[in-house]
Order: C-alpha cells, then structure tokens, then sequence
C-alpha cells in the first residue's frame, strides 16, 4: 500500500507543479507565441509581458492595494478572533454555548447568501466602495474560523498557569497578551496564514464592493487581473495575462514557504489537542 500512497501523492504534486511551472514559462514568452504553439518551450524570452502588465493595469498600485488590505484585515481578524477565543476559553460566560453555536453557524454559511444585506449595510454606513467597509467584512468573515481554532490553543494551556498568572499579579487582559498570547504562536501564524491567503485571492466580494463603487485607484490584484482584459481591449494576449498571473501567486507562495512550519505545527495542535 506504501507504494500505492506514493504514486498517488507524486500524480497529485505533478497536477499542481505542471500547471504552475507552464504558466511560469508561458510569462516569460511573447503573446503571438503562448497562442500558436502553447504546449513547446520558449523560443524568446521576454521581460515585456510583466513591463505591460505593471504599466498598462496599473498592477503596482492594485498591488500595494492588495497587501494594504490584506494586512489590517489578517490582523483584526487575529486580535478580535484571539480575544474571543481566550474568553470562551478560561471563563464561563451565560451565552459561551449560543456563541459558539453562531460562529459554527458563520462557517457554513458563504457570503454570497448575505452579500446584499451587507451592500446595503455598508452603504448605509458610508463605507460602500471604500478600502474600510472591505476589510470590515473580510475581518467579521474570518473570526469564526479564527475563534473555533484558536479556542483549542488557549483550552488546553493548563488552569493553573492562568491562576498564578493571577496571584502575580496580573488581570486577565494582562495574563492574555504577555503569556497566552505568546505561548499560542503556532495558532496564531495558522490563522494568519489562511486568513491572509484567502483574502488575497478573493474576488467576489471586491468586485461586488468595490467595483462600479470606486476608482480603480482601489482595485486590488484579483480586480487588476481581471482588468488585463479590459485594457488590452480583449484581446487574446496570453503572455500578459499569464505574467499577470505570476504577480497575483508570488507573495502567496512566498508567505507559504516562509511560514509553511508553522503551518503544519498550528493544525496538528488545534485539531488533535483541542
């Protein structure tokens, strides 16, 4: 059965290396070249591709964008997602078990189904087609996965180091952000991690949020890519859009590589000793 896992596990990496190494290649190749003989190595490497994408889309601005959303979104998400999650964890609250239940109940239900009342929510608050009515979403989006996770982390520190915490000295904000806080790094990396990524790559809520709402000064890189399209006034120019592609990946594969022990170390904790 061994070797039966093997094969499976290396058919399932050359799926997703295949895929990502041809778009690799077909960035670095002109457009006329991808469309005319797309499966054959490179004959001309170019540079251009990522030149145009960069100046006719405007990908430095979505980029920046991007990581500027990205960014306060992953951290409230942590922070809000951590305190509630440190709450449910050391106290008995009245309502502890009608809170897990509607952060459960957030997990299932996909934000399509509630992305009208939000639109109008938002545009009632004045934040509709603005870079802070995105990030409240996004960051109302992740805590219930940030809360059922992180929860695990803080329930299986012992009591009693939170009790001499206390007979130290400390109250219970300052036991959470000098000891458990710290002490649940492993959790905290994994939900910034998928946090991060998922609102990196997201798409259907900035296109309903933003776009039409907005200048394009706030587009971020999944609305940029689209805007490849666009601006190159549809046509078929695959070398662009593939090097348009590069760009969106590299911080996503970067932030993997760099954060991927971590990683592995938060869901082996969060599941099996939770």
């Amino acid at each position: 059965m061994r070797w039966l896992t093997r094969i499976l596990l290396l058919a399932t990496a050359l799926s997703v290396l295949l895929p990502l190494g041809w778009i690799c290649l077909a960035a670095f190749r002109p457009g006329p070249d991808v469309f005319l003989d797309p499966l054959g190595w490179p004959r001309r490497w170019t540079l251009n591709n990522f030149v145009q994408a960069f100046a006719l889309s405007g990908f430095a601005r979505y980029f920046w964008n991007s990581l500027w959303v990205t960014a306060w979104s992953t951290g409230l998400t942590v922070l809000f997602g951590a305190s509630l999650a440190f709450a449910l964890a050391r106290f008995r609250l009245p309502a502890s078990s009608l809170t897990q239940a509607a952060l459960a109940t957030g997990l299932v239900i996909p934000l399509q189904l509630v992305v009208l009342p939000l639109f109008f929510l938002l545009k009632q608050l004045g934040l509709l087609g603005s870079h802070w009515g995105l990030i409240l979403v996004y960051t109302a989006s992740g805590i219930p996965y940030a809360v059922l996770l992180l929860r695990a982390f803080f329930a299986r520190l012992p009591q009693e180091l939170y009790e001499a915490a206390l007979l130290d000295g400390c109250t219970p904000a300052t036991a959470f952000w000098t000891l458990f806080l710290p002490l649940a790094r492993p959790g905290l990396s994994t939900v910034a991690l998928f946090t991060a990524l998922s609102i990196y790559n997201e798409y259907f809520l900035a296109f309903i949020l933003l776009s039409g709402h907005a200048s394009e000064k706030l587009r971020t890189l999944p609305l940029g890519l689209a805007n490849l399209t666009i601006v190159s006034q549809y046509r078929a120019d695959f070398g662009q859009l593939y090097a348009g592609i590069v760009i969106v990946m590299l911080p996503s594969i970067a932030l993997y590589a760099v954060a991927h022990s971590h990683l592995m170390k938060g869901l082996s904790d969060g599941a099996v000793k939770g």
